[in-house]
């Protein structure tokens, strides 16, 4: 006796795609958590620890859900752009240079992504 069930082939196409979309998501999250890690460790680093309150005013808000996430990260110091871009003294006869913390925080992120990337997949895929 034969049964036959049609839209059987669909419905495991469809499961495939389904945890496929799910594994994709979860590489993503990782991806941008490690991302984010990275810039925040590399930019807390560059941050001048005098009294520590530049250092503790990085914040990281997220934005979106699936495929599409935005992360903002930035500094809630007042001072801070001064401190990153550099500024005047007082009596207005020196400059004093910028810190960089941020750039440099993103160009550590721009150096390691791939390397970032690969570990990710291979973790997650198991290779």
């Amino acid at each position: 006796m034969n049964l036959k069930i049609d839209g059987i082939d669909e419905l495991e196409n469809l499961a495939d795609i389904i945890q496929s979309k799910a594994k994709r998501n979860k590489v993503s999250s990782h991806y941008m958590k490690a991302i984010v890690s990275k810039c925040d460790s590399v930019t807390k680093d560059n941050t001048p620890k005098i009294t520590g309150t530049l250092i503790n005013g990085w914040k990281i808000k997220k934005r979106g859900r699936g495929e599409l996430i935005e992360v903002e990260y930035y500094n809630t110091t007042e001072y801070a752009p001064y401190v990153e871009y550099g500024h005047r003294t007082r009596n207005h006869d020196k400059f004093k240079p910028g810190e960089f913390m941020l750039a440099k925080g993103l160009v550590a992120v721009m150096q390691s992504r791939e390397r970032i990337a690969r570990a990710i997949i291979e973790k997650e895929l198991k290779i």
